[in-house]
Parts: C-alpha cells; sequence; structure tokens
C-alpha cells in the first residue's frame, strides 16, 4: 500500500496535455513568501506487488557476506492497483497483514509512466543474507558458490546477480538478462538455505 510521505488534505488529479502529465490542484491555493504548500498527487491502498530479495555473487567475491536488498515490484497498471503517471517525489509503504498494517518503507521514487515495470528499494533485509565465495578454477575459470539464508518463517524470491554479461559467461547454472547483467532467480525455503555452485568464464575466452 503506497501513500503520501505525510498526511495532507489535498489530492492533485491527473491531466492530459499532448505528451505532458498536468496535475491540477481542486481548490485554490496561496504560498507565502518562502514558504511551501504540500500536495499529494497519488494515494493508492491496495497496491498489488511482489517482494523481491537481490544479492550479487560473482568471480571477484572474497568470502563476501552481506543482507540481500529488498524491492517491491510491481507493474503501473490498474490490475495491479494503479494505472496512472507516477511522478518522482517521496512514497511511504505499508504492508497489509490479518493482524494490521505495518510500515515498512519511507523512499523517494522516481517517474514511472503508465504500463511500466515499477521498482522501489526499500532499504536491505535483515532476515535474507548471502554468503558468496570464488576462486579461480585454472586459467581463467572462476568457481562460485553462493549460499542463501532466509530467517523469515515463508520462503522468499532472490534474485542474485552473476556479473555483467560483457564481461562474464556462465556454465552449470541457467541465467537469464536483466539491464546488463547475468542473473539467476531462486526460491529460498523459510527458516533455510539454499546453495548454488556454478563456473563463470571471461567472455572472450
Amino acid at each position: 500500500m503506497m501513500e503520501s510521505a505525510a498526511p495532507v488534505a489535498v489530492i492533485a488529479g491527473e491531466e492530459q496535455l499532448g505528451d505532458l502529465k498536468l496535475y491540477r490542484v481542486p481548490v485554490p491555493v496561496d504560498v507565502n513568501a518562502q514558504g511551501l504548500k504540500q500536495v499529494a498527487f497519488l494515494r493508492e491502498e491496495a497496491v498489488e506487488g511482489e517482494i523481491m530479495y537481490q544479492v550479487a555473487c560473482g568471480p571477484s567475491a572474497e568470502d563476501d557476506f552481506e543482507p540481500a536488498e529488498m524491492f517491491l515490484e510491481t507493474v503501473n497498471n490498474e490490475a495491479n492497483g494503479l494505472g496512472m503517471a507516477m511522478p518522482a517525489g517521496g512514497v511511504t509503504i505499508f504492508e497489509r497483514t490479518p493482524q494490521g498494517e505495518f510500515l515498512v518503507s519511507e523512499t523517494s521514487l522516481r517517474d514511472f509512466a503508465l504500463g511500466q515495470d515499477v521498482e522501489i528499494e526499500l532499504g536491505d533485509s535483515s532476515q535474507v543474507s548471502l554468503a558468496c565465495e570464488a576462486h579461480r578454477d585454472g586459467g581463467e575459470h572462476h568457481a562460485v558458490e553462493a549460499q542463501l539464508t532466509n530467517a523469515n518463517s515463508e520462503a522468499v524470491n532472490v534474485r542474485i546477480e552473476l556479473g555483467s554479461s560483457s564481461y562474464w559467461r556462465v556454465r552449470g547454472i541457467r541465467s537469464n538478462l536483466r539491464n546488463g547483467q547475468r542473473i539467476v532467480e531462486v526460491r529460498v525455503p523459510g527458516n533455510g538455505t539454499r546453495t548454488l555452485n556454478w563456473t563463470a568464464i571471461e567472455a572472450d575466452q
């Protein structure tokens, strides 16, 4: 659930002017000298999305241990509770559960067009972490191992960045491309671990 970062009484309405998006304040307003007027552009209370955990584990790792980064991922459409141009600004995210509503994050948001994939950084996780180790296995081959730990009671989805596709090829694991990175997405059981092994090879080899 996404809301404006602070309670406000006025919500601006979206209008279209050619390729531009305009936001009209529905009541008369004035701003005193050196003053500020706060207006909300978007208040949605039933946005559906997925929490994705992300880590990096590549051939240059040396016994790295780090928390996973958390992201809220959704699509800016009506099916997911959005469906309008989203201007850049502050955003407050709550999670709605049977036990109530809980604050997840207060962060900033870049602008997203209608229909665009939305990814919002939520900060580091205290429950999901990565232990990454790599060593050269003869020549330009690097043996890489990633051990993921999930302290949540429920299973989570984790995206692992394996390295830039311009510099590295991988064997022993099925990967995809995303934003120039070779990635793999795995599910880690609740209160459990998952270990993956693969070989990274310099792309010109």
